[in-house]
């Protein structure tokens, strides 16, 4: 079950804006980005994620950046 503070922020928008939200946040693809990138980084992410799951995410991400 979700948690009322992840549901908040769907109902404070209009239904279209908070469609065009969710279709652009989970069609961007940054993968030939992370290619590009020549610094230190960290990547954080919590295992209790009910919307974006770590294994999906969080772990995949640290597997595509180079070290």
């Amino acid at each position: 079950m979700l948690r009322p503070v992840v549901l908040a922020p769907g109902h404070a928008g209009r239904p279209k804006n908070t469609y065009d939200s969710i279709a652009a946040f989970s069609a961007a693809d940054f993968t030939e980005d992370l290619k590009s990138f020549d610094v230190p980084r960290l990547v954080i992410h919590g295992d209790g994620d009910q919307i974006v799951p770590i294994e999906a995410s969080g772990r995949a991400l640290a597997t595509r950046v180079k070290m």
